[in-house]
């Protein structure tokens, strides 16, 4: 269930809305949650990638992210690497500031941690088991950030849910590592799917994820996140 109660803190979250419709509606509801840090992956309210059509999808969701005082920061999420297609969004995508994600279900996406194109990798949740301590060493090393979506977890019936903690809980001393820049969000495709901070951080107990992690991974990380000055931005 939503909590319909404004909260004052400064959270984070990432949502991937599925329309423009759903995605101002989810801006308008973040701000009664106290997100102050939305990152919104663009990628199904796109049809053809030019600067006019991007420039206007961004000016129409900032002026409604202005409304509430939220601090909105788009992504375009990366499935697969084809370096044609890359090349292509390099220079509009830094233009419009627009963060570059590369998702970890991707093949080879590792051998991407050392290199300095993406900086920033998306990892759903049936994906974590993947963030071992090699990844986290390279990480830290080269400053990359992970961002890490709840929404298999959130949706999942008790057994899957039971299963998927079990596999997440197996690398929890890396996730508890202060020094390793993860942000924790929902995933929300639509406003439903939203959730309460309050609830988000109910979820990394359940992980077993430190209350002072949890902390920064869903609130004063972000603020630093959101105001880096990388290039480029990979989310796996």
């Amino acid at each position: 269930m939503i909590h319909l109660t404004k909260n004052t803190q400064r959270f984070f979250d990432v949502i991937i809305p599925s329309n423009h419709n759903e995605a101002k509606k989810m801006i308008a509801f973040a701000s009664y949650l106290g997100i102050k840090y939305l990152l919104m992956v663009i990628n199904n309210l796109i049809t053809k990638i030019n600067e006019t059509a991007l420039s206007e999808i961004i000016a129409n969701m900032m002026n409604s992210a202005h409304k509430y005082s939220i601090e909105l920061k788009f992504a375009y999420l990366f499935r697969d690497i084809k370096t044609g297609d890359r090349i292509i969004f390099d220079k509009l995508f830094d233009r419009l500031q627009i963060v570059k994600m590369l998702d970890i279900s991707c093949e080879k996406w590792k051998e991407h941690l050392r290199r300095e194109v993406f900086h920033v990798f998306f990892v759903t949740f049936d994906n974590l088991q993947q963030i071992n301590k090699g990844v986290y060493e390279v990480a830290r090393a080269k400053r990359k950030y992970f961002i890490i979506s709840l929404r298999t977890l959130i949706f999942s019936d008790k057994s899957v849910r039971a299963k998927l903690l079990l596999n997440a809980r197996k690398n929890i001393d890396i996730l508890n590592k202060s020094d390793f820049n993860l942000l924790f969000g929902s995933g929300a495709t639509n406003i439903n799917e939203m959730r309460n901070p309050r609830d988000i951080r109910s979820f990394l107990k359940l992980l077993e994820v430190r209350d002072d992690i949890a902390s920064l991974s869903i609130s004063q990380r972000a603020r630093i996140f959101f105001f880096l000055h990388k290039p480029y931005i990979i989310i796996h």
